[in-house]
């Protein structure tokens, strides 16, 4: 087993010889439920069920750990709370987070793509979603209990690429702090979020 991640990992050693390029900005967009509101408290949700591989599951969790805490700096002194959904079965896994910590704001980040050299990940394209929340209070009414109403409306959305840098534990850090890094300076200057200059 030794033998197959050592090769494994000499292939991607050498389909990676430019790793550590600086990612990229693709698109970002306005979503039809757009509208600008100041950032209060954000969720940050991360699902990568699609970057999942066993020969590299290391080096993934250290690239998705640097990124989350990046995008996370980046964007201080806002309070957030991360959630890591990859392992979830549940078809509602967000329902108790947004009624205890009512978020004004969820940020999913989420693979859109990926590229790869003899069938190892070399890059991703991630893609990150911004939705405002929307918490209301109903009244009992026709012999029904009052309650909370919570709805997400997603209202912007970026992609970036960059590389997977899965050679050593180090470089996979490196290049997810450099993609939360550029992910999370964008989303600070998108009007999206509304977080005042100086904080």
């Amino acid at each position: 087993m030794k033998k197959i991640r050592m090769f494994a990992l000499g292939l991607i050693a050498f389909a990676s010889a430019s790793c550590a390029s600086d990612p990229r900005v693709l698109d970002r967009q306005e979503l039809e439920g757009f509208s600008t509101k100041p950032a209060t408290k954000l969720l940050i949700v991360v699902s990568s069920k699609a970057v999942s591989d066993p020969r590299v599951n290391v080096e993934i969790e250290a690239y998705k750990n640097a990124m989350t805490a990046a995008v996370q700096t980046a964007l201080r002194p806002v309070p957030a709370q991360l959630v890591d959904i990859t392992s979830s079965n549940s078809s509602n896994p967000l329902s108790q987070t947004l009624f205890d910590f009512r978020p004004s704001h969820v940020i999913q980040i989420s693979p859109a793509g990926s590229s790869s050299v003899n069938g190892f990940p070399v890059g991703y394209t991630w893609r990150l979603e911004v939705s405002d929340v929307s918490i209301t209070r109903f009244a009992a009414e026709g012999g029904k209990p009052s309650g909370t109403s919570i709805k997400r409306i997603p209202a912007y959305e970026m992609k970036a690429e960059g590389d997977a840098c899965f050679l050593t534990t180090r470089q996979a850090k490196e290049c997810g702090a450099s993609m939360g890094k550029l992910l999370g300076e964008a989303l600070r200057a998108a009007p999206v979020l509304q977080i005042e200059a100086g904080t």
